[in-house]
């Protein structure tokens, strides 16, 4: 659903990569629990910066660019790392 909205709005859609998924559930939680929207939009908005900030040329080109910014790691093994840029 999220996706589709910012399609539909000509923004740049999110993806969670794996190494930041503790980060967005312990936002949801804190939502879910107190109501509490600034973690989570913080954290929608920095997966959206990142996301923004790939180089999706060809799936080689964007599996790299993931790769360099620890994407595909698990929380406890690495820190997701990338230049922001603000979309």
């Amino acid at each position: 659903m999220m996706s589709a909205e910012l399609t539909k709005a000509n923004e740049c859609r999110i993806i969670i990569p794996t190494v930041y998924r503790d980060d967005y559930l312990t936002a949801l939680k804190t939502f879910s629990n107190n109501r509490d929207t600034g973690p989570v939009l913080r954290m929608f908005e920095r997966a959206q910066a990142f996301t923004a900030s790939m180089d999706y040329l060809s799936y080689e080109v964007a599996k790299e660019s993931f790769t360099r910014a620890d994407a595909f790691k698990d929380p406890r093994e690495g820190r997701l790392t990338f230049t922001e840029k603000r979309v």
